[in-house]
This record gives C-alpha cells, sequence and structure tokens, in this order.
C-alpha cells in the first residue's frame, strides 16, 4: 500500500510535534519558533517530513524564515512541493509578496524568473551580516515549472 503525502498548515494541536521536529533536526538555531509564525510542514503517516516558517512581515507581505526537508527525503520534489505550498497559503490568504533569504538553492530557483524580484542586501538594512534578501511578487513565482 502506497503512503499518502499531504502538505498542510500546522494548527496549534500540532505544535507539540512540531517542536520536538524542530529540535530534533537541530533547527532551533534557526527557527524563531513562536505562536505567531506559520507553518507548513509536509506529513506523510503522520510524521512530518519537512517545514516552511513563515512571519508576517507587514501589509501583504510575508516573509518565509525557513524552508526545511529531511536529508533522507530530498531529492523527490518534496522542497519544491512545499515551497509551492507556501507561497499559495499566503497568496491565497491575501499576501502579494514574499520575503524570501538567499541561499543556493532558492537563489537557483529565483534567478530563473527575475521578473517581479527585488534584491537586498542585509548588511546595508541592519549592519549585521552580507547575507541577501529577495523580495519577490508571490504570483509570478508560481507561474513558473521549474522545480528547487
Amino acid at each position: 500500500m502506497e503512503k499518502m503525502i499531504t502538505i498542510r498548515r500546522l494548527e496549534g494541536k500540532d505544535y507539540d510535534i512540531l517542536e520536538k521536529y524542530i529540535k530534533t533536526n537541530g533547527l532551533d538555531k534557526y527557527s524563531g519558533f513562536k505562536d505567531n509564525f506559520i507553518y507548513i510542514a509536509v506529513i506523510e503517516d503522520r510524521s512530518i517530513l519537512g517545514i516552511s516558517e513563515i512571519e508576517i512581515a507587514g501589509i501583504k507581505t510575508a516573509q518565509i524564515n525557513l524552508i526545511f526537508i529531511n536529508q533522507e527525503n530530498r531529492k523527490e520534489g518534496l522542497g519544491d512541493g512545499l515551497f509551492r505550498s507556501t507561497l499559495y497559503y499566503l497568496l491565497t490568504n491575501g499576501y502579494e509578496n514574499v520575503l524570501i533569504q538567499s541561499c543556493k538553492e532558492i537563489e537557483h530557483f529565483l534567478f530563473k524568473r527575475s521578473q517581479g524580484l527585488t534584491e537586498f542586501n542585509v548588511n546595508e538594512l541592519v549592519g549585521k551580516s552580507s547575507k541577501k534578501i529577495y523580495l519577490c511578487n508571490i504570483s509570478i513565482l508560481l507561474e513558473s515549472k521549474c522545480r528547487v
């Protein structure tokens, strides 16, 4: 029998499992894990395979703080599915733009569709690091058929 994978928003009742998942995978150094953050998860048979963490950044703008897929489940298209599901969730809930911190995989995805993409250097904004942040139009990102 084939296992069923779902991608859905985690609710308060899921937070014990989410908190354990974050700590077990060492994500607590990256994740703010706050009750007001929104979490989308890839789930198979009640086990989390990956998560995204969303923070509301302003009117019609959200920020994706984290996208993570378990090491053993990578290269299966789950990252792409989670990223797209996160974007779709944001779009259907009234958000037009998303802030995304740079990393190799995300840049590969984003650079293929430069329309609606604005780059910021975080060092210029907060004086802390040289990480880049991209302001992206969600509708344009969802039009792409490329995988992360």
